[in-house]
């Protein structure tokens, strides 16, 4: 994947979308529906995952998923801070994954990036990893060609430009 855009609070303000920066600014619940709704192709965009970085907001949590099919997640910035793996985490979220156990005290298996108590499922017998698992790697694949089927079917003029003038590869 490539990134096709950063927009900046100061892009939001000056957006056709900036009730999204008052909510935004305001910390108000309804920013999310606000930013989902809004049809500025240079704030919202519908080719790729949008990644929210959360740095004044008190929910100290991170999300990670889909919201009316596109994906999306959503990283507290103190709590990246303090471990990239938050990012990774909300990734797989993007990409399919659930939570996965924690290994048991004293059991000698190792965490992985997806670990979370909360409505966790044991990962496959033999499978570990401080990443993701053979099993979790091939789900986040073939969520990643879904996503680029689905991103191939809408036209963007910016992102075609993206994709024609960049270097970088898949």
């Amino acid at each position: 994947f490539k990134i096709r855009s950063f927009v900046s609070l100061d892009d939001l303000k000056n957006s056709t979308c900036p009730e999204v920066y008052e909510a935004v600014m305001a910390n108000a619940k309804e920013r999310f529906n606000l930013y989902w709704k809004c049809k500025d192709p240079k704030i919202k965009v519908r080719q790729g995952i949008t990644i929210f970085i959360k740095h004044h907001d008190k929910d100290k949590l991170s999300y990670g998923g889909r919201m009316a099919g596109m994906p999306f997640a959503q990283i507290n910035w103190e709590r990246f801070r303090k471990d990239e793996r938050v990012f990774l985490h909300e990734l797989g979220h993007v990409f399919g994954l659930g939570h996965s156990c924690p290994p048991e005290k004293g059991s000698g298996g190792r965490p992985n990036v997806m670990n979370f108590k909360k409505g966790c499922h044991p990962l496959p017998e033999g499978e570990a990893g401080w990443l993701y698992t053979p099993s979790q790697a091939e789900k986040i694949k073939k969520r990643r060609d879904a996503y680029a089927k689905q991103f191939a079917k809408i036209k963007d003029p910016l992102w075609d430009k993206i994709l024609t003038d960049s270097p970088l590869t898949r």
